[in-house]
């Protein structure tokens, strides 16, 4: 009988553990994205806004993940973070439903064959000024996403970009950060291990 109790508790213990890893998990990123005039309409002033909103509704895979992982660390003889190798393992999930909320209407849209979520919407400017937070140079609207029928939920924002003004696009690695992508060695210990690393002097740059 105490053998039996001992099992029991060490199934107890170790089941948590087994699921984490070996049960893939859904997850929903929102990217932040931008949203313009919409001039279709030349008459109209102040004119309508063309909203974009995009994202990506993925499921992990704990195993690849983990042989990814070590498979690295072979290579780069430092220990890995895993929650960065498994967004590079993890698949999307392709066309399913994923909700917009918290603005004027409720909108559904599917996603792509590799689970992203690619969706323009309007909005009039009345309705804009209604959910208009500050943040940016002209403001931002945030809103929420879930996929329907699940859990798995999102909160994401749109800037605005008016008529006046400078929108800047910039390139991230080794503009913005440390990315040394002329070592393949050095290029996976940044992307994969310890904090990112700002390129010195170029935030005060931008800011001009």
């Amino acid at each position: 009988m105490r053998h039996s109790y001992h099992i029991i508790l060490i199934a107890f213990i170790v089941s948590p553990t087994i699921n984490a890893f070996l049960f893939d998990k859904e997850g929903l990123i929102l990217v932040p994205s931008v949203a313009f005039r919409d001039h279709s309409t030349p008459e109209k002033s102040p004119a309508d806004w063309n909203l974009h909103n995009q994202g990506w509704y993925y499921e992990e895979n704990p195993i690849q993940a983990f042989l990814m992982e070590k498979s690295l660390e072979l290579i780069v003889q430092k220990d890995l973070d895993r929650n960065r190798v498994k967004m590079f393992t993890a698949e999307g999930k392709e066309k399913k439903d994923l909700c917009i909320d918290g603005l004027s209407r409720s909108m559904c849209a599917k996603t792509d064959d590799e689970g992203r979520l690619k969706n323009t919407f309007k909005m009039t400017n009345q309705e804009i000024e209604l959910f208009r937070q500050t943040g940016g140079g002209n403001g931002k609207v945030v809103f929420q996403a879930s996929v329907r029928n699940k859990n798995v939920k999102g909160t994401g924002e749109i800037f605005l970009c008016d008529d006046h003004g400078v929108t800047f696009i910039s390139d991230i690695d080794d503009t913005i950060k440390i990315t040394e992508v002329t070592s393949s060695t050095q290029t996976l210990i940044n992307t994969f291990s310890g904090d990112f690393k700002a390129v010195e002097g170029v935030s005060e740059i931008y800011r001009h």
